[in-house]
């Protein structure tokens, strides 16, 4: 596995047990970088960043950016981009916050994917 892998599997994971031990009502999740709030991930599945929206995830695994639906995430964590297959999220997707946290680490981490 690669190092960027690695990095991803374990974010993910880090992601997800945040989630896990929330409150089981969905809120938003501040991210804060140098004391500032950075970027937002609304209980809605917007995701922002510097208070712009770079995007957002529907229910469905839907994801939306710039105002067109861009990719989606399945049930079983396939995740595609512009028709393909991109990769796949491992121990996801059986809930909208598992969806909204996978959609956040690709759109700041993966250049790719955000553009």
């Amino acid at each position: 596995m690669t190092r960027a892998a690695l990095f991803f599997s374990a974010l993910a994971a880090t992601l997800a047990v945040l989630a896990g031990t929330a409150a089981t009502a969905s809120a938003d999740i501040n991210i804060y970088r140098n004391g500032s709030r950075w970027a937002v991930l609304e209980d809605d599945g917007d995701v922002y960043v510097n208070g712009s929206r770079v995007g957002q995830v529907e229910s469905d695994g839907d994801v939306y950016m710039n105002g067109s639906r861009v990719g989606q995430i399945e049930s079983d964590g396939d995740i595609y981009l512009n028709g393909s297959r991109w990769g796949q999220a491992e121990s996801c997707c059986g809930s909208f916050t598992l969806l909204r946290n996978v959609i956040a680490v690709l759109i700041f981490f993966d250049s790719g994917y955000a553009s």
